[in-house]
């Protein structure tokens, strides 16, 4: 299994739950719509100043809709066999609750029952998280949004999100310390193929008034 607990939206439906304002309970009133799941490398634009360090920002209202709109894309070579991948985080401006992260072991199962797949790792601003896997455009959560303690909140405010894989399991942790540990085996399995990275924009996002700010630092 992959978690005891699989919950199975659109990808972005899914991670509509963390856009939504204040006061909001993540988990109830999931709307009965599906946003757009799109790989964009143009948006993560890589600084030449400084190697490692990704930027996504856009306030493009192609990249809007009411129901959300997710955008992600690779960076590096594949790991014939995952090992670790750790990435300091912060999301400067934008909706708070939106979840941003990291894409981790995405390959082409070359069957038509899943496709392209991958899992996924994200955060906000509100120091809560999300872990699950994308298969033919399905994001399965393999829990609700939860908050960690060892997440930093605010705007701008740098996270560590690490992940490594010990045996036959995944150990993710925040800034440091362990969050949450989850073993795949179960068919797509996950043990190979190139990491990226993630970024929700969220029905609350405002376009072109406000644009969505994330960077990224590969450690």
């Amino acid at each position: 299994m992959k978690n005891a607990l699989s919950l199975c939206f659109s990808l972005a439906l899914a991670l509509l739950v963390a856009g939504c304002p204040e006061p909001f309970s993540p988990g109830i009133d999931i709307p009965d719509d599906t946003g757009d799941l799109e790989e964009n490398t143009d948006l993560f634009v890589e600084d030449g100043g400084d190697p490692g360090t990704f930027v996504f920002e856009t306030n493009d209202s192609a990249y809007w809709s009411s129901s959300g709109y997710t955008l992600w894309a690779l960076d590096g070579v594949a790991q014939d066999t995952f090992v670790s991948r750790t990435v300091k985080v912060y999301k400067s401006s934008g909706n708070s609750w939106a979840g941003y992260g990291l894409v981790l072991c995405h390959y082409d199962t070359e069957d038509p029952a899943f496709g392209e797949t991958m899992l996924v790792a994200m955060i906000n601003n509100k120091r809560e998280y999300i872990v699950g896997e994308v298969a033919s455009g399905t994001f399965s959560a393999f829990f609700d949004w939860t908050i960690s303690l060892s997440l930093n909140e605010g705007e701008g405010v740098p996270n560590t999100i690490g992940i490594v894989r010990i045996g036959e399991e995944f150990v993710l942790s925040f800034n440091g310390l362990e969050a949450y540990r989850f073993r795949d085996d179960e068919t797509p399995l996950h043990t190979r193929g190139r990491d990226g990275f993630i970024v929700v924009i969220s029905p609350q996002d405002r376009f072109p008034q406000t644009p969505v700010k994330v960077n990224f630092i590969v450690q």
